[in-house]
């Protein structure tokens, strides 16, 4: 997919610290065609405490639809048994935000936006 090409940076915060996730970290393709990874360091509210987790990564992400006319798209990521659907919308060239829109997963938590630039 040509539009996401590049590597990116990755970013989102929470409102507040002890609510969504905040995360910084790298986007971009891995040696496989198609698939994509984040490389990141996070922190999230687990049972009223304030986690932290570095050096991070989930690779296995794939495009499965882009609109060219609305710049909608979805992602699927494979987290554990369960897959997360992200739908994005394309910014600029190499730039994106995308959200959690997964349902039946189990896996998402409150929704953060996270913003793609490129690196």
């Amino acid at each position: 997919m040509a539009d996401l090409a590049g590597l990116g940076i990755v970013r989102t915060r929470g409102w507040s610290v002890s609510d969504a996730l905040s995360l910084v970290g790298l986007f971009g393709l891995t040696t496989t065609p198609g698939k994509y990874a984040i490389l990141f360091d996070q922190r999230f509210a687990k049972s009223g405490i304030v986690q932290t987790q570095m050096d991070q990564s989930s690779a296995g992400m794939t495009v499965q639809a882009l609109d060219e006319v609305t710049s909608r798209g979805t992602l699927t990521l494979l987290n554990g048994g369960g897959t997360a659907t992200k739908v994005f919308y394309m910014a600029g060239p190499e730039q994106f935000v995308f959200i959690d829109i997964s349902v039946s997963s189990g896996l998402n938590g409150p929704s953060s936006v996270f913003c793609v630039n490129a690196h």
